[in-house]
């Protein structure tokens, strides 16, 4: 179990680090994005647009290490229902043409009913995983690394492949 729990810690914990790393680096894009949701103010968006990336930056380290784990996967699982109701209402609105925000301007992602149930789902599983109250053996950890970083690596090539077929038949038009 010690392997399978901290694969899904390392995905989870890449996930935040690669959604707080985009927001810092596209702070306009972000709060852009923030502020069409229509959810907050328009003057707090800027604030909630860095509170957000800082703690997802921050649930990396908390959600790796044994002593802050157990808070963190309920502010990760909180994190991610927020995420998933604030879709939900801008659906149930009518608005379906929202980028989500999710990871910059390079992936614009268009919200749905599959992104809300993603989101409810890796609350859940957030949710399941036995808290680690000490380190895991090493092997457990170097495993559950590289089985993170191969799961990684595909899917990054898949979305490589994705969008050199979209731009070689944008070229044949």
């Amino acid at each position: 179990m010690d392997v399978l729990q901290n694969t899904l810690i390392f995905l989870f914990s890449f996930m935040f680090l690669s959604a707080g790393m985009s927001k810092l680096r596209h702070q306009a894009y972000s709060q852009h994005a923030l502020e069409a949701y229509q959810l907050a103010p328009k003057f707090l968006t800027g604030f909630l647009n860095r509170s957000l990336a800082s703690t997802e930056l921050l649930l990396v380290p908390a959600l790796i290490l044994p002593l802050s784990q157990s808070m963190a996967v309920y502010v990760a699982a909180l994190l991610l229902l927020v995420y998933a109701l604030a879709m939900a209402i801008n659906l149930l609105r009518g608005r379906k043409r929202l980028d989500c925000g999710c990871n910059g301007p390079d992936s614009k992602q268009s919200i749905s009913w599959w992104m809300v149930l993603r989101n409810l789902f890796m609350a859940m599983v957030l949710l399941m995983l036995p808290i680690q109250t000490e380190l895991a053996p090493l092997n457990a950890y170097l495993l559950a690394l590289l089985f993170s970083a191969a799961l990684i690596l595909i899917r990054q090539g898949a979305q490589l492949l994705y969008k050199n077929q979209q731009l070689m038949s944008r070229q044949g038009q």
